[in-house]
């Protein structure tokens, strides 16, 4: 089930978020949605256990694990390539910027 969610994510990110879509870039439920696809998969792979003790290590715990790193590295590389340079109306007002 949490899998689903992840790929609910993915999709609510890539179809809502826009510049001028219904949210953009720099909101807070963009953070949600890249948290979630960071941390769902690493929540899943902590879950993950063999049906039997001599059976091994389950292929859902590698997957798991994969994903949760491609999850952080995208989590990062949109806040490197979207997000840093923004500073929002409150942040502005508080140092003096405007």
């Amino acid at each position: 089930m949490l899998n689903f969610i992840v790929l609910l994510l993915a999709v609510l990110s890539k179809v809502m978020v826009a510049p001028e879509g219904p949210i953009r870039p720099t909101d807070f439920p963009v953070l949600l949605f890249n948290a979630g696809m960071f941390v769902l998969p690493l929540l899943i792979a902590g879950m993950v256990r063999s049906a039997n003790k001599y059976a091994g290590t389950p292929k859902a715990l590698f997957t798991s694990i994969i994903t949760g790193l491609l999850g952080g590295g995208y989590f990062f590389l949109f806040w490197l390539l979207e997000q840093k340079d923004y500073v929002g109306p409150a942040v502005s007002a508080i140092i003096g910027l405007r």
